[in-house]
């Protein structure tokens, strides 16, 4: 009986490394397929609140990462919405593009039912959105990164939702 444990144990182990093994290989492979933003380093400049504009390709990420970025979750950000109001955040959430309802969820019941208040609207560059809608909407309904400007008064379509993000320069799967 102890042989049959420690052999199940070895396979157990064996099998987590393989998987281990395929993340990091599957990381740097969608790294090395992602198309960089252009002027990636131009993003924020601390010395000014002015931004250089981005253009988005679209492949499986939409913009790089902005070492800047506040890390946040949409619970803070509902819950103290002052806190990171006009500073540049990254959040991390359920992705939703769609008429009058750009926004991200906090989890996908959420955003099944359309919980507005559990959700942030995306106030998006319309001349830019136009551009990659289609590709966004792919990530209907799954975990996804953005980055971008907080708004605490900006409450989206009717005031539906819980603050905005603007001048968005990352959209990306998580």
């Amino acid at each position: 009986m102890k042989k049959v444990i420690i052999i199940i144990t070895i396979i157990l182990i064996f099998l987590i490394f393989i998987s281990c093994q395929k993340n990091i290989q599957g990381l740097s492979n969608s790294t090395e397929e992602t198309q960089n933003i252009s002027n990636a380093s131009n993003l924020h400049d601390n010395s000014t609140t002015e931004r250089s504009e981005v253009s988005f390709n679209v492949i499986n990420n939409y913009g790089d990462e902005n070492v800047y970025a506040i890390p946040v979750s949409i619970i803070n950000l509902i819950a103290t919405p002052e806190k990171y109001d006009g500073k540049e955040i990254r959040v991390v959430g359920i992705g939703c593009i769609e008429f009058e309802g750009n926004a991200i969820y906090l989890s996908t019941e959420d955003w099944k039912i359309g919980n507005y208040k559990n959700a942030i609207w995306l106030a998006w560059d319309y001349e830019q959105f136009e551009k990659i809608e289609v590709e966004l909407i792919k990530l209907n309904g799954k975990p996804v990164v953005i980055e971008g400007i907080f708004v605490k008064n900006n409450n989206g379509h009717f005031n539906m939702f819980s603050g905005s993000i603007k001048e968005i320069n990352r959209y990306g799967e998580w």
